[in-house]
């Protein structure tokens, strides 16, 4: 008579061994194309600010869209009929060194990171902010201080918080 022995208790957590070296992690250049970066965005300096960019749309699980520039692109589902990424288009004051934003494919957000702020530029982001969700903070991509313009699609801040399980305290 044979005595089947009890098997060995399998450890689930660790993969099998596939005979394969781990992949590495990707790079900062292959992150960048990832969310959509072929060029950096004017500005951006050194490898620190390079790193929190990155960081910072995959936190927000964003993609750079070339297309945007104005929150005509923003409100409008992408679509733009004033002419704004035109070179003779008049753009407000606060719309220096802007990148646009998707979240799955929809515009969700542009990024202005001006000189500075001056009485006619808080004046444009003052009537823009009533169509729009606006954040003005003084610290941006890798902790540089800076002017960091945040104009959000009513509504899509919280969507994706929502989508990351994410509180309004968290980033």
């Amino acid at each position: 008579m044979t005595t089947l022995q009890q098997p060995a208790e399998l450890d689930l957590t660790t993969p099998a061994p596939t005979g394969k070296p781990p992949k590495p992690a990707p790079t900062v250049q292959q992150r960048l194309a990832a969310i959509g970066v072929a060029r950096l965005p004017h500005g951006i300096r050194g490898d620190r600010q390079l790193q929190a960019l990155v960081e910072w749309a995959e936190s927000w699980s964003l993609t750079l869209d070339p297309a945007g520039a104005c929150t005509h692109w923003l409100l409008n589902h992408g679509r733009c009929s004033f002419g704004c990424n035109q070179p003779d288009h008049t753009r407000p004051l606060w719309a220096q060194r802007v990148t646009a934003w998707t979240h799955h494919g929809q515009p969700v957000l542009l990024v202005a990171r001006p000189d500075r702020l001056t009485g006619p530029s808080i004046s444009q982001l003052a009537s823009a902010a009533r169509t729009a969700d606006i954040e003005v903070a003084g610290i941006g991509w890798g902790g540089v201080a800076e002017v960091f313009v945040q104009i959000w699609r009513p509504g899509a801040e919280v969507e994706i918080r929502g989508h990351l399980g994410r509180t309004e305290g968290t980033a």
